[in-house]
């Protein structure tokens, strides 16, 4: 999917999540916040992946265990993306800390 369409995708979840937001519907917004974590994470988004994640894990879900399990494992890589990156980026230069994003999300593709 190319950018433009992930950015318009997400603009739509975004949306849906707003409409679901506090009308009791768990598993519709389960499926709309791992959707946008998802596609913030492949537009390299990483802080407001780690918002959507972190709701899914603090409220209690009525989704099956294995569908939590995929929760925690999407959190944990994200969240160890961005300590690998915080700590590239301190080892190194500013001027040098966005190339070793684009590297570490490269990185993250291939796995």
């Amino acid at each position: 999917m190319k950018a433009g369409l992930k950015r318009h995708a997400l603009n739509n979840y975004i949306q849906a999540a707003q409409m679901y937001k506090g009308r009791e519907l768990r598993l519709a917004e389960d499926h709309v916040n791992f959707t946008m974590a998802r596609l913030l994470n492949q537009l390299q988004i990483p802080d407001h992946v780690v918002d959507c994640l972190k709701s899914l894990l603090i409220t209690p879900s009525p989704q099956p265990p294995q569908q939590i399990m995929t929760f925690y494992k999407e959190f944990l890589t994200v969240v160890s993306v961005i300590i690998v990156i915080n700590i590239l980026c301190s080892v190194f230069l500013k001027s040098h800390c966005n190339f070793f994003i684009f590297v570490c999300y490269i990185c993250i593709e291939v796995l």
